[in-house]
């Protein structure tokens, strides 16, 4: 088990128009009174919103009309997932956009491999899901559009376009049926900016983490209207970042995910370490194991709620 639930706490990273936490935590202690010890109960005060660290949103968080995150039963946050890396087919420093070409290309490329797609994924209902044929070893890159690459120190951004070819065979278009077949119900994408968090948690403040904050990764429009015309059958796209859509949007990509009722997963983590266990974990090089894995991420049931915290944990 995995946990990719990212820790509230005061200073965490966050949307950068939201307002900081604040959380006061009042200790358990104890004290005699007659001779008796007295146990005093610690708790904590939340001051925060129901979109700090991990959360779904529901369609009622853009649409007035929409569903609320107390509409859906537990087994639409129960999933068969698999996980999409794209830390490692670009340089990950910047306000990623993930863009269509690099879904097509990662996903369904323009010509299938000689294997199926169960070659990949492994026989339905089975945990064997590895590729014997080296030759046939999956990869994934992408493209990348890149905006606003921030130096923190000097608060300095500039555009930034990084592009990735895929010279590896891919899963093809023609065989996107083939994951309705393997119950696939979540994408995950792993872009590499949970990375980032961990590494300048608590190092920074004031004007430098709201820059820092300024830039994480987001889908572009193309994109996901590519996902969801590709993948209708969705229950959760899932991403290492604040939102899915980027900062100043109309919330179109928002949109376009719940017009198909698909609901976004935001502000995972440690999903390097899930990479690390479910692309290669102790296989041999030659025969990485299937990036599936079962992902539960049951949202907190709040009256009237456009969103949840999540506790989202990958089971292997």
């Amino acid at each position: 088990m995995f946990d990719l639930t990212y820790e509230i706490s005061n200073g965490m990273f966050k949307y950068p128009t939201d307002s900081e936490p604040n959380i006061v935590s009042i200790l358990s202690s104890t004290e005699v009174v007659d001779g008796v010890i007295r146990y005093r109960s610690g708790r904590q005060v939340l001051n925060m919103t129901n979109h700090h660290g991990t959360h779904i949103d529901a369609p009622f968080h853009k649409d007035p009309e929409g569903k609320k995150i107390t509409d859906y039963s537990p087994s639409k946050f129960v999933n068969k997932a698999f996980l999409i890396n794209l830390k490692n087919f670009g340089k990950i420093n910047s306000n990623l956009q993930v863009g269509e070409k690099a879904l097509q290309s990662d996903i369904f490329p323009s010509s299938p491999p000689k294997k199926s797609i169960e070659g990949f994924l492994g026989p339905k209902n089975s945990s064997e899901g590895i590729f014997r044929n080296p030759l046939q070893t999956p990869h994934f890159s992408v493209e990348y559009k890149s905006e606003g690459f921030g130096d923190f120190k000097n608060g300095q951004n500039y555009l930034r376009v990084i592009e990735e070819e895929h010279v590896q065979k891919k899963i093809p278009k023609e065989h996107s049926h083939d994951l309705v077949d393997q119950d696939i119900s979540a994408l995950i994408f792993y872009t590499g900016f949970c990375d980032l968090m961990k590494q300048k948690q608590g190092k920074l403040d004031g004007q430098e983490k709201k820059e820092f904050e300024g830039t994480f990764p987001y889908f572009s429009q193309k994109a996901a209207q590519y996902l969801v015309d590709n993948f209708p059958f969705l229950n959760i796209i899932g991403i290492d970042s604040f939102s899915v859509d980027r900062s100043g949007s109309n919330s179109e990509v928002h949109r376009i995910f719940f017009a198909r009722d698909i609901l976004p997963l935001e502000t995972l983590v440690e999903l390097g370490r899930l990479e690390y266990q479910v692309g290669y974990g102790d296989n041999d090089f030659n025969y990485p194991p299937s990036r599936v894995f079962k992902l539960y991420s049951i949202p907190i049931k709040a009256q009237g709620g456009d969103a949840g915290l999540a506790a989202a944990v990958a089971e292997i």
